[in-house]
């Protein structure tokens, strides 16, 4: 039965490897695409999660680390933890709006492979961009969110309710 299932898939697993290695004209503007899309990209979440980290996020992440920790007492509380959870919530939120602008920002910019070839349909790949580029690397460069977030992960509840 393996050989019966081998042979049925050989043609199909042919033609999909095929297609993995094949690198035509419209697989190179692919990859031009990406670069260009990511090369923005970075340049506008660079800028924007500076200033946005610098202005925003670090100065509520300092401002919680002081009520988190007075006198080098623990705040322990479980109002503390959900004041924490609901700020790091609507600073999600936040993100979240920013990351949708950004990508409207990207749409503005032209694809240079659409001008390369007319046949090439642009934006295909400005999802994988947007993943990576915009909510990863913006996510990563926001030290005070991220630092909100180890906050509730290593967050220490007081013993007595």
């Amino acid at each position: 039965m393996n050989i019966y299932i081998m042979s049925k898939l050989s043609p199909y697993i042919q033609k999909r490897v095929r297609k993995l290695t094949n690198f035509d004209s419209i697989r190179k503007l692919k990859i031009l695409e990406m670069f260009q899309y990511n090369f923005v990209g970075f340049i506008l979440v660079t800028i924007l999660a500076y200033f946005s980290n610098q202005y925003f996020f670090k100065q509520t992440y300092n401002s919680l680390l002081e009520k988190h920790k007075t006198n080098n007492i623990k705040d322990k509380s479980y109002i503390g933890f959900f004041i924490l959870c609901t700020i790091t919530m609507l600073e999600t939120f936040l993100i979240i709006v920013m990351l949708f602008y950004m990508r409207k920002v990207l749409l503005v910019v032209p694809s240079i492979s659409s001008y390369l070839n007319k046949k090439f349909k642009a934006l295909t790949t400005l999802d994988s961009v947007i993943q990576i580029t915009l909510s990863f690397l913006f996510i990563q460069f926001l030290s005070g969110y991220r630092g909100k977030m180890s906050l509730i992960l290593d967050y220490e509840f007081d013993e007595h309710f």
